[in-house]
């Protein structure tokens, strides 16, 4: 991972820029502010830790205002990264949001002032992490045709990213998505965070549960929340559907029924 450069600006020209947003920060930064910095500092400690191991070095990341921002002209090691680093964040009760796309983006890191995102496409960056209704993340390519895209084609192959709907073998998967999204079924994946995690649902569901049991006592009324119990619930569909993938997955590479270069045409949308 590549640190922030002081007195700098660095220009991300036509690269996979991302987002990374901690869930409800905002409101457990109110309620903890009566107990002075220790939990923001802790928060941001952990997340640190993490972030400092899973992504590559051809990832430029910096944190921004209550999360992160990054680039990369390596969608590998954005997608991979992400999955890391929303699974392991997610073992420390912190849930993040990611959202990822292709364009453009500026950093400045003046010597005595914070960082500054600016670009075209960081509005664009910004609203698409807001559309996602669970904690996960979002990759839009606005730029895909419909025509074959290896890099693509490769991480669905390997569940690393997961189509919106599938066919046959694992009925019934839910879109996380704000009603009301502009997006296009065929130019957007989801992050699978539930593949390095390999936890069962029974599991995976007791630390989204406990989303808010590391925070100040005073903000647990946030857990009662309809917005929140929403993003719970959500979540845990989605990784439940993610366990199930895998396990269809493997009984049908097992049964001889695909291989790496048609696991992808399984989980694409059909007409």
């Amino acid at each position: 991972m590549k640190q922030g450069i002081p007195l700098s600006i660095i220009q991300h020209k036509n690269s996979f820029i991302g987002i990374v947003d901690i869930l409800g920060y905002s409101n457990q930064e109110h309620a903890a502010s009566a107990h002075g910095t220790f939990f923001q500092e802790q928060v941001f400690q952990k997340l640190d830790s993490i972030v400092k191991h899973v992504f590559g070095s051809e990832v430029e990341i910096h944190r921004y205002g209550d999360g992160y921002v990054f680039a990369s002209k390596n969608l590998n090691d954005v997608v991979i990264g992400s999955n890391f680093l929303i699974a392991q964040s997610l073992t420390q009760y912190i849930p993040l949001r990611v959202a990822i796309t292709q364009g453009d983006l500026t950093v400045s890191k003046p010597e005595k002032s914070g960082l500054t995102v600016s670009g075209k496409d960081w509005v664009r960056l910004m609203n698409l992490e807001k559309k996602l209704d669970c904690m996960g993340g979002l990759v839009h390519l606005p730029q895909l045709d419909g025509s074959v895209y290896p890099k693509i084609q490769k991480l669905i192959s390997e569940t690393r990213l997961i189509k919106t709907i599938t066919n046959g073998i694992t009925p019934g998967f839910q879109i996380p998505l704000k009603e009301g999204h502009s997006l296009h079924k065929d130019k957007f994946f989801f992050l699978n965070w539930q593949k390095p995690l390999q936890l069962k649902s029974d599991q995976f569901s007791l630390y989204i549960n406990s989303w808010w049991n590391g925070f100040p006592s005073s903000a647990n009324a946030a857990a009662a929340d309809d917005t929140v119990k929403n993003k719970q619930e959500n979540t845990i569909q989605f990784g439940d559907y993610c366990v199930r993938l895998h396990d269809a997955v493997k009984l049908s590479w097992n049964a001889g029924l695909i291989d790496d270069y048609n696991i992808g045409s399984l989980l694409n949308d059909k007409p």
